[in-house]
């Protein structure tokens, strides 16, 4: 029987291009390379790693928590959104006062980083599904008693 944990080996793909275009990208706008490389090529990395990523996340989530996919759905845009809406805020700044070569590292790293904790919950994601149902804890968080 398939379990929702192999949908996350996607997650290399992720890792991957989305890692690369982004250690990438800092590199060549450091090293002043021409438009292409930056805009073309290293964007269209994370940008085809993003899509894989979105695609194994969500389908795990939906997997998981089949009655309350469009909450968690919901759950998981707002979080993002709102993570993109902060950003905003500080990301010239950060550019600015860091440089570009190590902001985009840090991002590269910290995908890294996030990206890494799928192997836990590859392992350890049935046990994770079991708890989350026992104790009901997206009733309470959806307040759905």
């Amino acid at each position: 029987m398939l379990e929702p944990e192999f949908r996350l080996p996607v997650m290399i793909t992720y890792l991957i291009f989305t890692a690369t275009g982004f250690f990438a990208w800092g590199e060549s706008l450091y090293q002043q390379d021409p438009w292409p490389i930056p805009v073309i090529v290293c964007m269209g990395l994370i940008n085809l790693g993003v899509q894989l990523g979105t695609t194994s996340v969500v389908t795990y989530v939906s997997d998981c928590h089949r009655e309350q996919s469009a909450e968690a759905f919901a759950i998981m845009n707002f979080i993002k959104n709102m993570f993109a809406f902060g950003l905003t805020f500080y990301a010239n700044d950060w550019l600015v006062v860091q440089g570009v070569r190590s902001a985009f590292f840090v991002i590269g790293g910290t995908t890294v980083a996030v990206t890494v904790t799928t192997i836990p919950m590859y392992i350890y994601g049935k046990k994770a599904r079991s708890w989350v149902y026992r104790h009901k804890v997206l009733d309470r968080v959806l307040k759905t008693e």
